[in-house]
């Protein structure tokens, strides 16, 4: 088994370092999706070619840990969420075990590599973080260990993709269901968000954006029982 750790950036050279700093250790290799998709718009700066890669050092701080950084093709954004996570599915190979962690995520404890290879999909914990942590940027206290039922491990496999939602993985049509019920979870191992250190104007950008997904997802979920 090979653990490939798996990264989505967009203008992340705040909290890129810290988190490959935690991943890149535990992995045998590191894949770095890089840009801007369609519907979460482009940082624009003046005075400078309007581009959907990164422009604020996150792709300097990728390439100095990451085995590969996949960059928005042509410049253009990503088509959609989907699209982009696709990219990283896209560069796997037989014998992987893809472990997806966001930017604004931090790993801690040990991956129990033996606990990983003895299943074939796992659902990870995601905790937030701490209350006082929050505090001093104004933001309300957040539950601590709260898990988060979606998919952050799983086997590569041919025809593996996300489809109907950015965090749904299928091979084939096959949707890889997680258990609402039973959602298993890697023992040792959490994940800890750090998404309200963000600056108010991306935090503002990334709620529009969940609002705009909002009624595909609850469509998709009510499907599936999810």
């Amino acid at each position: 088994m090979r653990l490939v750790g798996a990264v989505n950036v967009y203008q992340d050279a705040a909290f890129l370092s810290e988190c490959l700093a935690a991943l890149r250790p535990q992995v045998d290799r590191l894949i770095v999706v890089d840009g801007a998709y369609r519907d979460f718009p482009i940082y624009e700066e003046k005075d400078k070619p309007k581009t959907a890669a990164s422009t604020d050092g996150t792709l300097f701080a990728a390439r100095a840990v990451a085995d590969l950084v996949i960059e928005a093709p042509g410049g253009e954004p990503w088509s959609d969420e989907i699209a982009k996570r696709n990219a990283y599915l896209q560069a796997g190979e037989p014998g992987d075990y893809l472990f997806v962690v966001d930017a604004d995520e931090i790993l801690e404890g040990l991956i129990d590599r033996a606990a990983l290879d003895s299943r074939d999909d796992w659902l990870i914990e995601l905790y937030l973080v701490r209350p006082h942590i929050d505090a001093s940027h104004g933001e309300p206290p957040p539950r601590d260990g709260n898990p988060y039922g979606i998919h952050r491990a799983f086997r590569w496999r041919p025809g593996i993709r996300y489809a109907g939602t950015h965090h749904a993985v299928h091979v084939g049509d096959a949707l890889i269901h997680p258990d609402s019920l039973l959602r298993d979870r890697l023992p040792g191992v959490r994940l800890r968000h750090l998404s309200a250190r963000r600056d108010p104007e991306r935090r503002a950008r990334k709620h529009a954006y969940y609002d705009r997904l909002a009624p595909a997802e609850r469509a998709f979920r009510a499907a599936h029982s999810l």
